[in-house]
């Protein structure tokens, strides 16, 4: 027989039971709901009463378990008849089988996705949804964005279309009427040059630098237009080798000069090798090439891992190229690596205007970025960032 004292501690352990059941259900969240089946004379489901909510369901629009709790569904959500949850509420009803669908509404303009079960017990349903919106809309970001690439890539793949024929024109159809122009001058100055007057020989004379300039220019172009091909392999290569390749393939130029070149030892990187050669030898070019009247060129190269300047979370190798040449007004920073930029007369210093244009272009294909620092008469630093790793 039940004691007095047993049905309190039994009728207090159900409302602890009640109390943590309850903060459960209100912290989760999952939006749990029941509903409980209205039917008319003939026993068909025409609606559903709301007999408990936690705040999560009615929070995606805008109410509270205390305005919706013993209304109907058709007072409440009106939305469900029109979209086909109704259907599968009463579906799950009548079969006992459980239903799940995600589902978009709309709320104050804006979708509101759902995903949600529903589970028959007894004479109601109890449904458990999840606000899926921040997720769809990641996803749908997501999709764009793919789609974005997808153009993006479709548009690449039709400038290399049209980069393989520029490189065909400048390879051939350019360079071939300029062979002739070269070998007919060539020609006449072998059968003619000593009935020629000294005018005409200064003529000719302008003929073949102006297409000697031409064939530099397309050779260049040419240079240029293939530096922006990324399918070339990356190789952990010796950056000291490749300097030492470098300075042999100058070397003509160096002792025309007398030109001192001095470098730190240089780290083991992974690079497209001959691009990273082509880099360093216009960046020594250059120092060679402006130099100050009557001052032997002086070259010195240096390395040390830096930090990024964005995030400070990545590494780089910066690696410096410094000369005492003629160097240049620092406002000029970022046109010299622009195409065909030149800050001096070609009766200056002979050239194309794009061995710069080409060294920027090379350290992007490295995922990395070329700066200069220079002032008139005191000579520049060029300073080229390489990811570490």
């Amino acid at each position: 027989m039940a004691t007095a004292d047993g049905i309190r501690n039994g009728s207090r352990e159900f409302n602890q039971s009640q109390s943590f059941l309850r903060s459960i259900l209100n912290s989760t969240y999952y939006g749990i709901a029941s509903y409980q089946a209205i039917t008319d004379e003939s026993g068909r489901i025409v609606d559903f009463l709301i007999t408990y909510t936690n705040a999560e369901v009615p929070r995606n629009f805008g109410l509270t378990p205390e305005q919706v709790i013993g209304k109907t569904c058709r007072k409440v959500y009106p939305g469900i008849f029109e979209n086909g949850i109704f259907e599968k509420l009463v579906k799950c009803m009548e079969t006992g089988v459980t239903e799940r669908y995600e589902i978009s509404v709309s709320y104050r303009g804006a979708d509101v996705w759902l995903a949600a079960a529903i589970e028959k017990v007894n004479d109601s349903v109890t449904v458990t949804s999840k606000n899926i919106t921040e997720e769809k809309q990641n996803q749908l970001y997501l999709e764009q964005m793919k789609r974005a690439l997808e153009e993006k890539n479709a548009e690449l793949e039709r400038k290399n279309k049209e980069l393989e024929s520029f490189n065909y024109i400048a390879s051939h159809d350019l360079q071939e009427p300029l062979r002739k122009i070269q070998l007919f001058y060539s020609r006449i100055l072998e059968r003619d040059k000593g009935q020629m007057s000294e005018m005409s020989l200064e003529y000719f004379a302008s003929i073949g630098n102006a297409a000697n300039r031409m064939q530099k220019l397309i050779e260049a172009l040419l240079s240029y237009s293939t530096t922006n091909f990324k399918g070339m392999a990356f190789e952990k290569a010796d950056l000291n080798d490749i300097l030492a390749e470098v300075k042999t393939d100058l070397e003509e130029a160096i002792c025309a000069k007398n030109a001192k070149i001095t470098s730190e030892t240089l780290p083991k990187v992974s690079v497209i090798a001959f691009q990273f050669r082509q880099l360093l030898a216009n960046l020594i070019s250059n120092g060679i090439k402006y130099s100050q009247q009557g001052i032997p060129p002086e070259i010195s190269i240096s390395c040390r891992e830096v930090q990024s300047e964005e995030g400070k979370t990545r590494k780089y190798w910066q690696i410096d190229v410094a000369d005492n040449g003629i160097g240049f007004e620092q406002k000029y920073e970022h046109k010299i690596f622009e195409l065909f930029q030149r800050l001096h007369g070609k009766t200056d210093f002979a050239g194309t205007g794009i061995g710069l244009a080409i060294c920027k272009k090379i350290i992007e294909n490295h995922n990395g970025y070329i700066k200069v620092k220079s002032e008139p008469g005191k000579g520049s630093v060029f300073s080229v960032f390489l990811p570490a790793k």
